[in-house]
């Protein structure tokens, strides 16, 4: 379940197969720039929503837990 960029609670991103990010940047009309901060959790709201969603759901993208040392 994923609630607020959270996915049970725990900060999450989003890893998507090779040429993935440009199709969601195209099908929702956006920059492939903002679905990249949008899978690492750097942006939100209604639109960030419907690609995390879409990008788990149709463009086979997987789940992980994002590391508390990054530096992004």
């Amino acid at each position: 379940m994923i609630i607020g960029g959270q996915f049970y609670g725990k900060r999450f991103k989003v890893v998507v197969p090779h040429g993935m990010q440009l199709r969601l940047a195209h099908q929702f009309r956006v920059t492939k720039s903002f679905v990249s901060k949008v899978l690492r959790q750097k942006r939100g709201g209604r639109k960030a929503d419907g690609i995390v969603k879409v990008a788990v759901e149709k463009f086979g993208g997987k789940v992980e837990k994002a590391s508390l040392t990054s530096k992004e």
